[in-house]
């Protein structure tokens, strides 16, 4: 027997299956709460093979671990770690098919989770499009206190920009004057963030994970802007290389 389907049998794996979670990403989380005061943290953890999973304390065990640790220490603010597991050994972050995930998605979309908990944000995704289309429906936290410079703001920039660069790209608006219109804003600002899409997958990761330049934030891409269309550039402008 496999490691996974071990993993599985057992019941420290997820056992919802993709055919039972809903489809699309609709609702949000937090819409009803346990009780006054009670956040209730559902717990996402992910490795990628299953080397390792067959072993009594593995990867998946200790992301647990330390994202259970985190809640505890918001306890004071009505923190509690819902008895759910949602583990996802031996799953690719490139994509949303996971079953752990999507179990978990169904549930926040019928108002059973309040904060998804993670040790970084990698093990959720590390897709800048699947991340944009997660965060409209999840209140995210990351466990991983080593993640200081990971910037909501940046990465809310990166996902709206993508979002933005995909309607046109397949015909939903006509132009980026239909998108500033709609948003209330100016067009140049609908350009600028469009140009997001189009940064190295070596920078997104960087950022998702809170590894960019320190002094890489939302602000400096105006500075920065218009952006170089070669990568190489782009990582020196940016403060990458």
């Amino acid at each position: 027997m496999s490691p996974r389907a071990a993993k599985r049998r057992s019941g420290k794996a997820a056992a919802s299956r993709s055919d039972q979670a809903r489809a699309g990403l609709g609702g949000r989380a937090g819409a009803v709460r346990a009780g006054a005061g009670a956040v209730r943290c559902a717990i996402y953890t992910r490795k990628s093979s299953e080397e390792g999973l067959e072993q009594d304390f593995n990867s998946l065990h200790a992301q647990r671990e330390a994202c259970e640790a985190y809640v505890a220490s918001q306890r004071h603010e009505g923190w509690t770690v819902l008895p759910e597991v949602y583990d996802d050994g031996g799953f690719s972050g490139g994509s949303l098919e996971r079953p752990a995930l999507r179990g978990l998605l169904a549930a926040i979309d019928a108002g059973g989770v309040d904060v998804v908990v993670v040790y970084k944000v990698d093990r959720l995704t590390r897709s800048l499009a699947d991340f944009a289309k997660i965060v409209e429906v999840l209140k995210l936290v990351v466990a991983d206190r080593q993640e200081t410079h990971r910037d909501r703001g940046l990465i809310g920039r990166l996902a709206q920009g993508y979002l933005w660069f995909e309607e046109l790209r397949t015909g939903a608006v006509s132009s980026l004057a239909e998108i500033a219109e709609r948003e209330g804003i100016e067009v140049p600002m609908v350009r600028r963030a469009c140009d997001l899409a189009f940064l190295s997958t070596d920078m997104i990761e960087a950022i998702l994970a809170g590894e960019q330049p320190i002094e890489l934030n939302s602000e400096a891409f105006k500075v920065a802007y218009p952006l170089p269309i070669g990568w190489e550039e782009q990582r020196r402008v940016l403060g990458f290389a």
